[in-house]
């Protein structure tokens, strides 16, 4: 605390998540007084996501505490399937890709757009973790929207290193904080780390085509600047 440094708690399958929620919730209640120290993690691949996250931000309006949260789609789709199918229960995950953009983005909507972000209580104190472009556009356009400006909504991006980069520069040179992270550690621990990352955004390899126009594009002006 003295320090100022922030802690993120990540996201785990849905069968402990609960826990997971239950002490992030208790060290927000006790770190989170009057700043965004701590940072919860929705996964809005699932269908209850928009629920959760209405509930903490209830909680924390009620109890007198900073919300604070990071927004992923999420990373276990095909380990829940498996599970909830064994189990004969319903599946957790959205049905389609588009139903987890939409829940992505409504969730996203709620946080920006919440009463005490819109009084000027709070800052919006949300981490964006998306290679998504329409997401990362639409989170613009709310805090455009909110009257806020870069440096004062409170809003950070974050993409993997390799991952949409095009983003995360365009978003730093526009003035937003803008993270770029990395897996570090032996090959065999962050090898399957960077596979979930990639099911995860398996709709980013649609955009690989977008991205190398514009590299060629860029080589282009550079090479014939007149």
């Amino acid at each position: 605390d003295e320090l100022g440094v922030r802690l993120m708690v990540d996201a785990e399958h849905t069968y402990f998540q609960p826990a997971i929620d239950n002490l992030v919730l208790g060290v927000q209640r006790e770190y989170n007084k009057t700043t965004d120290r701590v940072y919860g993690t929705i996964q809005c691949y699932l269908k209850d996501a928009p629920r959760r996250n209405k509930l903490f931000m209830q909680q924390a309006e009620e109890e007198g505490w900073v919300y604070a949260a990071k927004i992923v789609r999420g990373a276990y789709m095909y380990q829940e399937r498996e599970r909830a199918e064994k189990r004969g229960e319903p599946d957790p995950i959205h049905d389609t890709p588009q139903d987890t953009h939409d829940c992505y983005n409504a969730v996203m909507r709620g946080i920006l757009t919440r009463q005490t972000v819109q009084i000027g209580k709070e800052k919006a104190n949300l981490v964006v973790a998306t290679h998504n472009q329409r997401s990362v556009e639409q989170a613009i356009q709310l805090i455009d929207q909110a009257g806020l400006t870069p440096e004062d909504s409170g809003v950070a991006f974050g993409q993997l290193l390799g991952m949409a980069d095009h983003l995360t520069f365009t978003l730093g040179a526009k003035g937003y904080k803008a993270y770029k992270y990395i897996p570090y550690g032996p090959i065999l621990e962050t090898l399957p780390y960077l596979i979930r990352r990639a099911q995860e955004n398996s709709d980013l390899m649609g955009s690989v085509g977008y991205e190398l126009g514009m590299l060629r594009k860029e080589i282009y002006r550079r090479l014939t600047p007149f």
